[in-house]
């Protein structure tokens, strides 16, 4: 749809994990404002309720709707594009249906501010390791809302963020800025060097998609509990066995407000429902910076790792260290990095990158292929190695080396790990509760090897790299999304008589998993498994095997409902996860079976 030019104006949108901005212009250097997306707040939860693919609710109506029915609601549907797929109250969607309800909500709401002319065209943002296949997802729900490829530009958070600091502040050529981007859901890092044309080049970037908002909500809603179990623990067990689902949506919206005053005040109250009403408990700030330390160090050496890729040395070679996302006004975050660069904020940090969407007209000036890179610095390309001076990044600094991040990080884990290399064997690490058990065993060879050069993207060679004994328990094998690194991710199916899950409790049955054969991925994998970043908070204890060799790990977490397995090996590439087994033995007589684990 065309309009004149009078009426033609362009809309940002910054679709989020959590919520979604928006911000619109008439042209190109006119005034950039933001749009009310809601009817007292310039943004939309992106949430979505799915009644059925053709009737999409979002924002408040899905939160609504939620409460009669949770089978329908996806709270964040960012998170179901890896897997390209959304599964939600019995239907297997492409992720990009949820997605264009949102998207068409914006701009119908952005419309109504323009006498109902639509826009031109649209700006949509993304993370900077995004892969194409990723950024096609947020094409094809532009397109399904009526929105073709050529009125659509795509654009990375950070270098709309960078751009939006250029226009508040202006930056010269060969200028860097460091994007410190912490959103509800994600954390992203990026250092990029303005260009003579006043484009943006991306020197590194990094990202941890667990390490947002929500996730400090819920280490705050775990102190919560711990509270609540001391000094009043009628009203947790209701809380655990009878509370309704809105009243479980009014604490978490009590946590997240409590948490976001704490930027500016001292104390705030945390309101808990109970059976009789509801009662108040009072979070510091200091007990807050105490609960959400863990994650934010993780998130100062994340940053810090970024900088070193991106050759910055002193915090003198940034022009700015610029914090965007509704988490970074938490006073702690800035008191972190402040060593690493010179903190800036602008205006509100969580509508800068949609701001910045509409300013920026050129596109990045990426730097050179991994080929050129290998070339350039004697490496394979993969490693992060530091480059030459002259050199463009790692491919792995500009697709972000994503690293999940759940759970708490244990004190003394380190102590532990030095008793694991000083034994050289294969030690069980209960990191909390449960017994130590010692397992001498080694890890099966592959049916096939697997090329080093990089990951598998074909779903024979993921087969192939498996254990040909377990391979032939596995059935109805599909493509269910991407590594971090771009290597091929499926899901198969066990069948009804694998012989890797023998013995096993059918009500505590695994019926399929994911697995993956990326050499890059399973390295990052079998770090963050060491590091204590594969643990879950929730569990009553967190296990760690791992061969003489240390060429594979296995991560379980197990708790009262549930024992959950994840595997990495660095010999075959191999990575998989797997849930809902009965218990740790469980989890650990499918290794061997499957040949993971040799006896």
């Amino acid at each position: 749809m065309s309009t004149s030019s009078s009426d033609a104006w362009t809309l940002g949108i910054d679709f989020g994990t959590s919520t979604t901005f928006a911000a619109h212009s008439h042209s190109p250097g006119r005034t950039i404002a933001s749009i009310r997306l809601s009817h007292d707040a310039s943004t939309m939860q992106s949430s979505v309720f799915v009644e059925s693919p053709e009737l999409v609710d979002v924002g408040a109506v899905a939160i609504d709707k939620a409460r009669a029915n949770p089978t329908g609601f996806l709270s964040a549907p960012k998170r179901t594009i890896a897997q390209g797929t959304a599964h939600v109250n019995g239907y297997d969607l492409p992720a990009s249906v949820p997605i264009a309800a949102i998207f068409r909500s914006v701009i119908d709401r952005a419309a109504a501010e323009h006498n109902s002319v639509p826009p031109e065209s649209l700006v949509i943002t993304h993370p900077e390791s995004w892969s194409e296949r990723e950024v096609q997802v947020l094409l094809d729900a532009a397109a399904a809302v009526g929105f073709e490829r050529t009125r659509v530009r795509t654009v990375s958070e950070a270098r709309a963020a960078a751009h939006y600091y250029t226009r508040a502040k202006g930056l010269r050529s060969g200028s860097k800025i460091a994007v410190f981007d912490y959103g509800g859901g994600t954390l992203d890092v990026a250092v990029l060097s303005m260009n003579d044309d006043g484009s943006f080049q991306v020197l590194a970037a990094d990202g941890d998609v667990n390490n947002g908002g929500r996730y400090l909500d819920s280490l705050i809603r775990e102190w919560v509990d711990e509270e609540l179990s001391t000094t009043h623990p009628e009203a947790l067990a209701y809380l655990r066995s009878s509370a309704r689902v809105e009243q479980h949506y009014a604490l978490a919206d009590s946590i997240t407000r409590a948490k976001e005053l704490l930027s500016e005040s001292r104390t705030a109250r945390i309101l808990v429902p109970t059976g009789e009403g509801q009662l108040s408990l009072e979070l510091s700030r200091g007990v807050l910076e105490k609960i959400i330390d863990a994650p934010l160090r993780h998130a100062h050496d994340m940053t810090a790792a970024v900088l070193e890729r991106a050759g910055i040395t002193s915090a003198y070679d940034l022009e700015a260290l610029y914090l965007t996302g509704g988490s970074s006004r938490i006073p702690l975050v800035a008191e972190r990095l402040a060593l690493l660069g010179p903190i800036t904020t602008l205006d509100d940090p969580k509508a800068v990158v949609a701001l910045g969407a509409l300013t920026a007209a050129q596109p990045v000036a990426r730097a050179q292929r991994l080929t050129d890179v290998a070339a350039d610095s004697g490496t394979n390309g993969r490693t992060g190695a530091p480059q030459k001076s002259h050199g463009a990044p790692s491919s792995n600094a500009l697709r972000g080396t994503r690293t999940p991040h759940r759970g708490k990080w244990v004190a003394g884990f380190a102590i532990a790990a030095v008793i694991v290399l000083a034994l050289g064997g294969i030690v069980w690490l209960t990191l909390s509760g449960g017994d130590d058990n010692s397992v001498p065993t080694e890890s099966a060879e592959p049916a096939t090897d697997v090329s080093p050069d990089g990951p598998a993207t074909t779903k024979e060679e993921v087969l192939a790299a498996l254990p040909s004994q377990f391979a032939q328990d596995l059935t109805a094998c599909e493509i269910s999304g991407e590594t971090t690194y771009g290597g091929l991710e499926i899901r198969c199916d066990f069948l009804d008589e694998a012989a890797s899950l023998a013995g096993t409790d059918e009500t505590h049955r695994p019926h399929f998993f994911t697995v993956s054969a990326d050499p890059d991925y399973t390295t990052s994998e079998l770090a963050a498994m060491r590091k204590g970043l594969r643990e879950s908070s929730m569990a009553e204890t967190n296990e760690l095997l791992e061969n003489n060799a240390r060429t594979a790990a296995a991560a379980i977490s197990n708790n009262e409902l549930s024992t959950d397995l994840k595997y990495s090996n660095s010999e075959t590439h191999v990575s998989f996860q797997i849930f809902s087994f009965e218990s740790s033995e469980a989890a650990k007589d499918f290794l061997k079976r499957g040949g993971f684990l040799a006896d």
